[in-house]
């Protein structure tokens, strides 16, 4: 898998005032981190951001790490010190419980970012994946509306072949694709749970598009609901 360099490994560790060997707990991460408000939905972390923590739960929450954009060829991100993951958000819910994100990727170029339920203790109840970049290429983001909904955006790519992110990453070609939208609520038992599913109609875009827009902005690759 590719790297970026060396340097900007230890940048981000510098940023995020955490070192691996901390092996901090989820809970110890959360304790760390400021809370956030819905409505919530951001594409990466402003630059400069040193609200992360990066904390070692590896025996509580995985990831797949992708090596392609329609996310069929994947490793697990446990495998990999480098994908260690850092945890971003906490939003307090009604029920006492916590929502909040981990970004799995570390100093490379992929990241997998996690939505998670928990209690205050770290324990936790439900995951979902909710984001996927390649350095500046999206195929799925998420936002957090104030009702408590959750709303999960994926570009399905409608060709045949396996898209390497090497082949799309800083060029402009054609896709074919559509962006589907699917809705889940936090139950009772704090579970995410799907409530709707729905789909824009299929086009052809150009790659740059997942560089420079976001999936929850269906006008700007000429896609409708």
């Amino acid at each position: 898998m590719k790297r970026i360099s060396l340097l900007a490994c230890m940048l981000l560790m510098l940023l995020c005032g955490n070192v691996y060997a901390q092996d901090l707990t989820l809970k110890d991460g959360l304790s760390r981190i400021p809370f956030s408000k819905m409505p919530y939905k951001e594409r990466n972390l402003p630059i400069g951001y040193t609200d992360g923590c990066i904390v070692n739960i590896y025996d509580g929450i995985d990831a797949n790490v992708y090596e392609d954009l329609q996310c069929t060829e994947f490793d697990s991100a446990k495998k990999y010190v480098d994908f260690t993951p850092e945890v971003y958000l906490k939003i307090a819910l009604p029920n006492g419980l916590y929502l909040g994100a981990l970004s799995f990727g570390g100093c490379t170029e992929y990241r997998t970012d996690v939505l998670f339920v928990s209690d205050t203790n770290g324990r936790v109840k439900d995951t979902l994946e909710c984001c996927v970049l390649n350095g500046e290429l999206a195929v799925k983001q998420y936002e957090v509306k104030s009702t408590e909904e959750v709303i999960i955006y994926l570009m399905i790519f409608e060709m045949p072949m396996s898209l390497k992110w090497t082949e799309y990453s800083g060029k402009a070609k054609a896709l074919i694709g559509h962006i589907r939208k699917t809705t889940y609520r936090i139950s009772s038992e704090s579970r995410f749970v799907k409530v709707k599913e729905e789909d824009t109609v299929s086009k052809t875009f150009s790659s740059h598009l997942l560089q420079e827009h976001n999936l929850w902005e269906p006008e700007a690759f000429n896609m409708s609901y």
